[in-house]
């Protein structure tokens, strides 16, 4: 069974436990089944909720962000993210419209070859 997932975080800074109640809140909305959340930094690649919803995915389910900088803070970050979860098979969808790849068009894989390049333009 194909389900979509949330992912939200703050950096664990005191006074942003209100982020997180709002960024679930929006994914709650946005139909996620099954949302996990942390408050950690986004620099930390020890994210224990991160990497539990990065092994649970299966072919066919969709992350669902509130914006790019509560699943990574760097650009390698999140390319590095980005492609462990196209190797599930999985999309990833931002609710501020920055990325979408969960839909079945040709502009999903155009999407992915495009966040590629750009990663190892990066590295280069």
């Amino acid at each position: 069974m194909i389900m979509n997932i949330g992912y939200a975080r703050v950096s664990g800074a005191t006074g942003q436990e209100g982020g997180l109640e709002t960024q679930i809140a929006a994914l709650e909305s946005a139909g996620c089944e099954r949302i996990y959340s942390e408050s950690i930094s986004g620099k930390n690649k020890d994210r224990p909720e991160l990497q539990s919803m990065i092994k649970a995915l299966r072919k066919g389910d969709v992350i669902t962000i509130t914006k790019i900088d509560r699943l990574a803070r760097s650009m390698s970050d999140f390319f590095k993210l980005a492609e462990e979860i196209k190797e599930t098979g999985a999309g990833l969808v931002s609710l501020d419209g920055a990325i979408d790849t969960a839909d079945s068009s040709p502009c999903k894989e155009l999407l992915w070859l495009l966040l590629a390049s750009i990663a190892e333009f990066e590295v280069s």
